[in-house]
This record gives structure tokens, C-alpha cells and sequence, in this order.
């Protein structure tokens, strides 16, 4: 073996040492490994990624940013559009329970303070 090759086959086997060495290093610190971590990214980008999308239960799905783009734009729209409501219905449930029991003042100034005294014994233990 000539000596540029004995010193590849050495500066090899130090690079080698050097990142089991690493290695061991990340492990023992408590450190997230970079591999891990660009897996970890690569993962997430993927599954974030919506590569198809179906218009309707029945239709096939499609591809390509021009025919995904009016698919999310009307599942959204439609997603966020009020529910139209019948104010006679809410009239009606209204008046169903406005002689339900009421809490008095006292109750409800009872409440709040065992509430607020829960909240604040739970912040002094945190």
C-alpha cells in the first residue's frame, strides 16, 4: 500500500473515531441528534404537504396547484359560512328557560370566591 493510501485509510478511520466520538458526546449531553432532527423536518414537511385533493365524496382526486387551489378555497368558505338560524326556534328557547333557577347574589359571589381561592392555591403551589 503506497502512503497517500496509508494516509487515506488513516485520516478514514480518524474521521471515523471522531464521529463515534460525536456520537457519544450528543448521547451523553442530552442532545438531539442533527439526523434525527432533519428526519424529524423532512417527516413533518411531508405530512404537511397536500399533494391531492378530492372535490367531492364521488369525484376522483386531483393534483397540481390550479385544481387543488378552488377545491380548499370552497371547503373553507364553506367551512366558515354561518348556519343560517331560525330566531323563532331561539325565541322559543328563550322563553323555555327563563323560569329555570337563577343563582342568587350570595351564591354566586360564593362561587366565584371559592374559585378564585382555588385558582389563587393553585398558583402559590406551582
Amino acid at each position: 500500500m503506497g502512503s497517500y493510501q496509508q494516509i487515506a485509510a488513516l485520516q478514514q478511520e480518524l474521521s471515523d473515531i471522531l464521529a463515534l466520538k460525536a456520537s457519544v458526546r450528543w448521547q451523553v449531553s442530552g442532545e438531539t441528534s442533527v439526523k434525527y432532527l432533519r428526519n424529524l423536518y423532512r417527516q413533518r414537511t411531508v405530512e404537511q404537504h397536500t399533494n391531492t385533493l378530492r372535490p367531492n365524496e364521488s369525484s376522483d382526486p386531483v393534483k397540481g396547484i390550479e385544481q387543488l387551489l378552488p377545491i380548499a378555497q370552497q371547503f373553507y368558505q364553506t367551512l366558515y359560512t354561518a348556519d343560517p338560524v331560525d330566531d323563532h326556534q331561539v325565541d322559543l328557547y328563550l322563553d323555555s328557560i327563563r323560569d329555570a333557577p337563577h343563582l342568587n347574589d350570595d351564591h354566586t359571589d360564593l362561587l366565584w370566591n371559592r374559585s378564585l381561592l382555588k385558582k389563587l392555591s393553585k398558583e402559590q403551589h406551582e
